[in-house]
């Protein structure tokens, strides 16, 4: 046992190591940081040129960037589950202020039966108009009843698509 304990260090050995090479790093760190001196100032970042950052933003703004057939097929999704009641008028998006107040006050009409069927959009049509206006046309089947259609309007406004007229022909 007497041999075991001469090869071991004790915890204060231990100790004093790790406080020493504590030390050694902290002269280090003051080292440097005395070697740059107090007056220098950092050295400066590179920031790009103002007119770099307007061009990026003024291209994310054009209309002919942004698509309204993502928006349609998101509102065509959400309308139909509202229409056969699987979703709650707060859930239809991307809509207008007026139209989701119009949805809000409606109710769905669906019987039971419906509401067991699955519903497909069978084919979806955009039509983007001049400006800042598109059209769009889907056709809807849910298994029992004749495929139907339904119209809507888009509108381009702060930098979205949105709903703002929809016409149901056939439910």
């Amino acid at each position: 046992m007497s041999k075991l304990a001469k090869h071991r260090p004790s915890a204060s050995r231990a100790t004093l190591r790790a406080a020493s090479g504590l030390a050694a790093t902290a002269a280090v760190l003051i080292a440097f940081a005395a070697n740059r001196g107090p007056g220098q100032p950092r050295p400066p970042r590179a920031v790009r040129p103002a007119t770099n950052i307007g061009r990026r933003y003024r291209a994310a703004r054009r209309i002919s960037d942004v698509s309204p057939e993502p928006a349609a097929r998101d509102f065509v999704s959400t309308y139909v589950s509202f229409l056969y009641g699987r979703l709650d008028a707060r859930g239809v998006a991307p809509v207008a202020r007026a139209l989701s107040r119009r949805l809000l006050h409606g109710r769905s009409t669906a019987t039971p039966a419906e509401l067991s069927r699955e519903l497909v959009v069978r084919e979806l049509v955009v039509i983007p108009h001049a400006g800042t206006a598109a059209t769009a046309e889907a056709v809807v089947d849910d298994g029992a009843s004749p495929p139907y259609g339904v119209s809507f309007n888009l509108t381009f406004t702060h930098r979205h698509w949105l709903v703002t007229a929809v016409e149901t022909s056939g439910r």
